[in-house]
């Protein structure tokens, strides 16, 4: 019953709201200390207030500034964010809508350009069309006939290779057995033990 006496009190509640009322006009935040300096000296304070409670309240009212204040700021600062969209839009209007029509002119020309490509492609004649297949066949071969060539090409090389190394190889035991055969020749000729020059003589 008394908190509720001593909140209903007239001269509690003015002296109050005097200094946050000068804060606001001043939009300067106090501190709860210079808040509370300036009740106590420049406001009738009632003798018998609870210094603890005022000292809450102002409190209370201080947070509750800060947060109005805080709003405030949000508040202006996303103001001030739709006004440079705003003016974005404005300066971007005008090329958003050149591209549009940019858009449209090469959206109709392709369509332009593939119904010609239809009604050129339907007056082909099915002769026409497999004539480019041959074309394109041909054409493919003749790509592919340089490498054909030169994998010919290095498998001669190597079947000259093997004849010519083969027919060396047999050369050269032809000559290494007719050189063995005439060596024999030669130490049969010269084989001087196993002729008698001098017959016996007879007793």
């Amino acid at each position: 019953m008394n908190n509720k006496r001593k909140r209903s009190n007239p001269d509690l509640n003015l002296c109050l709201k005097t200094p946050i009322d000068q804060e606001e006009s001043s939009n300067k935040l106090l501190t709860l200390d210079e808040a509370m300096d300036f009740e106590l000296k420049h406001v009738n304070v009632d003798p018998n207030v609870d210094v603890k409670k005022l000292r809450r309240t102002i409190s209370n009212r201080l947070s509750a500034q800060r947060a109005r204040n805080k709003r405030v700021e949000c508040i202006a600062e996303l103001e001030k964010k739709v006004k440079s969209l705003e003016g974005r839009i404005a300066f971007d209007a005008p090329e958003i809508e050149n591209e549009k029509d940019k858009y449209k002119m090469l959206k109709l020309e392709g369509n332009m350009n593939g119904y010609c490509t239809g009604q050129w492609a339907s007056k082909i004649r099915p002769s026409s069309l497999v004539e480019i297949e041959e074309n394109k066949l041909e054409l493919r071969r003749l790509k592919e006939l340089p490498k054909a060539l030169e994998k010919e090409h290095d498998s001669r090389s190597i079947s000259l290779f093997e004849i010519e190394r083969q027919d060396y190889n047999s050369n050269d035991e032809s000559e290494s057995a007719a050189g063995m055969d005439m060596d024999q020749s030669i130490d049969q000729y010269l084989n001087l033990d196993a002729i008698n020059f001098y017959p016996p003589k007879n007793d």
